[in-house]
């Protein structure tokens, strides 16, 4: 099938899926070790080819392109597409690097009319972290959006109780959690504790697959992520967890793979592949 056939195929079939597929862009962020950060209209308008109608950007790309202020709106109303999410604020025990971030984070958020802005918590979680993170979130809420506080096996804040527990400190208006599909399969909680969560807990999805682990997962977490359904995690389970909550908001598809990288695969060919294999998940 041609490529522009199968692309109105896959936009056709995500406008009848319960939950929309956003393309998170991270992959090609100089956080993840891109060296030659495409431009925001190549990679938007590969995911809009793709079938993507929602996207996820970064505040390091952003920085990196030295985008003039409306210009992220403007490209995204041109291709058609929205911004769901916005990668990243990090919460640690230094204040004025806490806010910093915040406040960077927010004014993109402004810019592109985000949704939610990807977060973790990167220190002990004690009464002045939750009133920083608090402090963090209000910048956020200022600019239009949220934050999705994100719990990872190697992190302080690294289990969908830790991160309910910070988000219910300061308010589903201003922080919900963020349940991705690695961070499940790679740390101690289970698909039922996924399935058990009230759908107003989630801010939203993260999806994506790994490869067995052979090294240290804050390394593991970047480098080798892959396509849906060509890992070994239980994608299906996953979803259907997901599914049972009554979360009906956007997933976010999120592959980090270090070999794609070094082998320049090209933003039109991941969006083809991420929006082939992810949709059957969803669909």
């Amino acid at each position: 099938m041609p490529i522009s056939t199968a692309s109105k195929a896959m936009s056709e079939a995500s406008e009848v899926m319960s939950n929309p597929l956003c393309l998170n862009l991270f992959q090609y962020s100089p956080y993840a070790g891109t060296t030659s950060v495409p431009s925001l209209d190549d990679v938007l308008g590969a995911s809009a080819a793709a079938g993507f109608g929602l996207v996820g950007l970064d505040m390091y790309s952003l920085d990196a392109l030295d985008i003039a202020p409306g210009m992220v709106a403007r490209s995204l109303q041109h291709h058609g597409l929205g911004c769901f999410e916005m990668l990243g604020l990090s919460v640690d025990g230094d204040e004025t690097t806490s806010l910093a971030m915040a406040r960077n984070v927010a004014r993109w958020v402004g810019e592109a009319q985000a949704e939610w802005v990807l977060t973790v918590v990167a220190a002990p979680v004690d009464d002045e972290l939750v009133d920083r993170f608090g402090r963090c979130a209000d910048l956020v809420v200022a600019e239009g959006g949220r934050l999705a506080l994100e719990f990872l096996p190697f992190l302080p804040v690294s289990t969908i109780e830790s991160a309910r527990a910070v988000c219910d400190a300061v308010g589903a208006t201003r922080a919900r959690v963020l349940v991705d599909s690695w961070h499940v399969f790679r740390g101690t909680n289970a698909l039922a504790d996924v399935a058990a969560m009230p759908a107003d807990a989630i801010g939203y999805v993260q999806f994506d697959d790994a490869l067995p682990v052979v090294g240290a997962l804050p390394d593991e977490v970047m480098t080798r992520r892959i396509w849906p359904g060509r890992g070994e995690f239980d994608l299906t389970g996953f979803a259907d967890a997901v599914k049972a909550t009554g979360y009906r908001g956007a997933i976010s598809v999120e592959l980090l793979n270090e070999s794609w990288r070094l082998d320049g695969l090209r933003p039109a060919e991941f969006a083809r592949r991420a929006m082939q294999t992810s949709l059957p998940y969803w669909s």
